[in-house]
């Protein structure tokens, strides 16, 4: 029996969905198209219709934007963690 070497990458996610959608971006598709469930609230139309597209647009960011090599979510993430972290300022330390 043969044996063929398998190339996989580990830098990219897997595309699951026709060779083109990873899970991760087809979970914010889905929830994009969730977000049309705003439109049953009682709202004036144009409130909702612009909530929607806020929402849908945010969604799609966070599947398909890359900012630095990282996706916007995740880059979402490492900011929120650097704004709630707690900072170390060092200005007028003596040094030893």
């Amino acid at each position: 029996m043969r044996y063929f070497p398998i190339p996989f990458t580990v830098d990219e996610e897997e595309k699951v969905f026709g060779g083109y959608v990873s899970l991760r971006q087809a979970l914010y598709i889905f929830l994009s198209m969730l977000g049309i469930r705003i439109f049953w609230f009682p709202l004036p139309l144009i409130f909702r219709i612009i909530l929607f597209i806020i929402f849908a647009g945010l969604m799609t960011a966070f599947g398909f934007l890359k900012i630095g090599g990282v996706y916007f979510d995740s880059y979402t993430i490492m900011v929120v963690k650097y704004l709630l972290r707690r900072k170390k300022y060092r200005y007028g330390e003596e040094k030893e």
